[in-house]
């Protein structure tokens, strides 16, 4: 993170989580579509893009369309890539059931160091590769 950045709530990186995952599947992300996904109401997602907005991290006009800037994209690919890494360490190689491990890895996706993740992320594809060979 740069030094002018603030650091945005784990809410808010849930939503540009389910917003790029959207995007990535080829949907348009709507106040409905990410309320029924984060089994929240409809105004808390207004609310949600609204301060992501004002923060510059999605584009976004009431009854319109969201779309991740720049700054929303590069961190929602970090979360992403956090949180398949978690699943894949959870589920693969602890052996954890795949519901679980969902769950645990949206809890744990936000809180851990750039160095941790480097060293999960190689401990993952050490132990995968080792184990399809």
């Amino acid at each position: 993170m740069k030094k002018d950045e603030c650091k945005i709530s784990t809410a808010m990186e849930d939503y540009l989580r389910i917003i790029f995952v959207f995007e990535c599947k080829g949907f348009k992300p709507s106040v409905t579509s990410i309320a029924k996904e984060l089994n929240v109401k409809k105004p808390t997602v207004t609310h949600a893009f609204k301060v992501l907005k004002k923060a510059g991290y999605v584009d976004y006009t009431p009854y319109g369309d969201v779309k991740l800037t720049e700054r929303g994209r590069k961190i929602a690919e970090n979360i992403t890539a956090t949180h398949d890494l978690l699943l894949k360490f959870f589920n693969i190689i602890l052996g954890v059931s795949l519901k679980e491990s969902e769950r645990e890895a949206c809890l744990v996706e936000h809180c851990l160091s750039k160095e941790t993740v480097e060293k999960l992320t190689f401990f993952v594809k050490e132990y995968l590769s080792k184990k399809n060979s």
